[in-house]
């Protein structure tokens, strides 16, 4: 998807220091966007759970030192939805990370505190998008994620 494909109502872009407060202002900043209100309720919480996925990684392993974080995202109602978040903290690709072995393969009888604590979020970030990629732009992290629009009946 080109942005020239997009509207600019079917945008958003937010920028912010890695930090806990400041993934409060993006929730609010994104719920009330025109972009949120136009696409489809699991496309939002699809940019909800990944952006704070993501974010709480980098504030989990990289800490509260000043790094900051760019997201832009474009929806488009045929063409779907891409998510594009950059951070300057240090590389680290989260799609090659190497996740719990049972992750995704619990059973009932399990008990989730029990398993697989590390790696939940980015397994569940991973079912949600079509597509996820990492790659290293001039020092930042740069994440893309896709997902399909919903298919009209």
């Amino acid at each position: 998807m080109k942005p020239s494909d997009v509207k600019k109502e079917d945008t958003f872009h937010f920028e912010m220091t890695a930090s806990y407060s400041e993934l409060e202002r993006f929730y609010e900043e994104f719920e009330s966007s025109e972009a949120c209100r136009r696409m489809p309720a699991a496309h939002g919480l699809a940019v909800k759970l990944s952006f704070d996925e993501l974010v709480s990684n980098v504030i989990k392993f990289a800490g509260e030192k000043g790094f900051r974080i760019i997201l832009d995202l474009y929806y488009h109602p045929v063409h779907g939805l891409q998510i594009t978040l950059e951070d300057n903290s240090p590389a680290f690709d989260p799609w090659a990370a190497q996740l719990a072995p049972n992750l995704g393969h619990e059973t009932e009888e399990d008990d989730l505190e029990e398993v697989a604590i590390g790696g939940r979020g980015l397994f569940m970030v991973r079912q949600m998008m079509d597509s996820a990629s990492h790659s290293v732009v001039n020092g930042w992290n740069c994440n893309i994620m896709t997902k399909s629009a919903p298919a009209k009946l």
